[in-house]
């Protein structure tokens, strides 16, 4: 999806909340959609991935502009707490620019949004990750700083799959390892 399509799919969610009467609507874009948007990242996909802080319009958003609309791009919706973000991510997103009226568009932080590639860790996860770090080599020190506590949620999840990967991710960055 090109940076275009995902501001037009922005505009159109704008205009859905004023029809809608909802004043502010705050979603924190994440996945390769925000990395397009955000980093410029040359991955394409089909879905804007959102975070959105109340649950109320969860259910509205997606029969609008979800994937069984059958549209494109089509919005996912996700809960907080599905993606696994590290404890205090919200304080660390940052406003996208953009002349909507009623909708907040956030990003999360370069470190957050790679933290979120963990968990699956599918070769475009990793591709992403290789590619926010060869922007930004500053998020290794919240990644190195990343553990357990961040993940209070699952500790389990963090032992077993997130620590041996951000491991691996880190030792790639250090260039003990070739690839991700």
């Amino acid at each position: 999806m090109s940076p275009e399509a995902i501001l037009q799919l922005l505009d159109e969610i704008d205009t859905w909340c004023a029809r809608e009467g909802i004043r502010d609507l705050d979603l924190v874009m994440i996945g390769g959609a925000a990395g397009t948007l955000v980093w410029s990242s040359p991955r394409m996909t089909g879905d804007l991935d959102v975070v959105v802080k109340g649950e109320g319009e969860l259910a509205r958003l997606e029969e609008v502009f979800g994937r069984e609309t059958g549209r494109e791009p089509w919005l996912d919706v996700v809960l907080a707490g599905i993606p696994r973000i590290p404890e205090g991510w919200r304080q660390r997103t940052r406003v996208f620019p953009g002349t909507w009226e009623r909708l907040t568009v956030r990003h999360l932080s370069e470190a957050d949004q790679i933290a979120t590639k963990l968990r699956r860790f599918l070769p475009h996860d990793r591709r992403d990750i290789e590619f926010l770090y060869n922007l930004h080599p500053e998020v290794r020190g919240p990644l190195s700083a990343l553990n357990g506590s961040a993940y209070w949620m699952e500790p389990d999840v963090w032992e077993a799959e997130i620590e041996p990967r951000r491991d691996r991710v880190l030792a790639f960055l250090d260039g003990r390892i070739r690839a991700l």
